[in-house]
């Protein structure tokens, strides 16, 4: 996952820095597969091992995450909710390039 900030008008570098903007601190269950209350203690796992490792680099800018599927929202949302109350970040946005899919969303035979 990277995150990008928006520098002034018309850019959008995206952050490569070392270290990364947001580092997770502990290993954290997989949501692929898990089941309800699974995924609920796997949300809050996410939420305690998120740090925004330098918060100047947010601070009072808008920014873009970038996450490769979407499953539940869980990390976009933890990653956000990281990036606002730690890194000082006015507003986040989550993009994802695929969707993982459930078992009803596959057609009925």
């Amino acid at each position: 996952m990277h995150a990008v900030g928006r520098e002034s008008p018309g850019t959008w570098p995206l952050d490569l820095g070392d270290p990364p903007l947001i580092v997770k601190s502990e290993v954290t269950p997989t949501m692929a597969g898990a089941t309800v209350p699974e995924r609920l203690a796997a949300k809050a796992a996410i939420s305690r091992a998120l740090v925004v490792t330098d918060p100047h680099r947010v601070r009072g800018r808008k920014v873009a995450v970038l996450d490769d599927v979407f499953t539940t929202g869980n990390t976009l949302d933890a990653v956000a909710r990281a990036l606002r109350s730690s890194g000082g970040a006015t507003e986040v946005i989550g993009i994802s390039v695929a969707r993982a899919m459930f078992p009803d969303d596959y057609p009925s035979p």
